[in-house]
């Protein structure tokens, strides 16, 4: 995945929506990111429509 998508998605670093932590494992075969404590998969994707990343105002 490249690195300007992480970095629009999560401009401080990763932050599961879920528990809050701040750590994660990056399932590159499945293109999601796993919460170390939780566990919660959060996908990284780009929408066409609008170009919105998921979570942010518009999608």
């Amino acid at each position: 995945m490249p690195a300007a998508f992480l970095e629009l998605r999560w401009p401080e670093g990763f932050r599961c929506p879920k528990c809050g932590n701040s750590t994660c494992c990056a399932i590159g075969s499945r293109k999601v990111f796993q919460c170390h404590r939780c566990h919660h998969q959060v996908q990284l994707h780009w929408q066409s429509k609008g170009n919105h990343l998921p979570g942010e105002p518009g999608t």
